[in-house]
């Protein structure tokens, strides 16, 4: 009788970690992480995933960013002419 162990270096992700994931994104963004995913290896899946959460998290930044600020705190112009003067390129 042969017998063949399984793989040593299976990677898994759970389907629950997934839709945790999946849950955080705008509609738009996990639908195009659904479809893009159809047939993909994980490591595809991943990188997918990544870019979609720094879109994600650009969006709710440029939000955050025209929100006004509390008392004491800097306006969004504040802290982007104190970021040109740092050095950093700002749209």
């Amino acid at each position: 009788m042969i017998f063949d162990p399984p793989p040593t270096n299976t990677k898994t992700v759970s389907n629950e970690a997934i839709e945790k994931i999946l849950s955080t994104l705008d509609p738009d963004l996990a639908a195009i992480v659904v479809c893009s995913a159809v047939s993909m290896k994980l490591d595809d899946l991943l990188k997918t995933l990544i870019t979609v959460s720094d879109i994600s998290y650009y969006r709710h930044m440029r939000r955050d960013m025209n929100i006004q600020p509390a008392s004491g705190e800097l306006s969004a112009l504040e802290i982007r002419s104190l970021l040109k003067l740092d050095g950093w390129i700002v749209d």
